[in-house]
């Protein structure tokens, strides 16, 4: 059995036999590569804008909650804001 300078048998066809057989299955490969990359960036996406969403309403509430908070209480509210005022001011010092 011939041999190539590779020890690769001679009869066993190379890349370099069908260079446009080679060059599709590259082609191919990279483009599987790409519709991976692309479906995971979609998935991706797609769970991020779901955790913003997410967020957004968490925030939501919570504002409504202090702005009920203060219309119920306002003083208490004024006061607790004069003493945060106060504290930074302190702190900033």
């Amino acid at each position: 059995m011939q041999t190539t300078t590779d020890n690769q048998p001679a009869d066993t066809p190379t890349m370099l036999d069908n260079p446009s057989e080679t060059i599709n299955r590259i082609a191919g490969s990279a483009h599987q590569a790409v519709d991976r990359v692309a479906q995971g960036a979609n998935s991706a996406l797609q769970s991020l804008r779901g955790s913003s969403d997410a967020w957004k309403h968490s925030g939501d509430q919570s504002l409504e909650r202090v702005q009920e908070y203060i219309r119920e209480k306002p003083l208490v509210a004024l006061g607790m804001a004069a003493a945060a005022g106060f504290l930074l001011s302190r702190l900033m010092r």
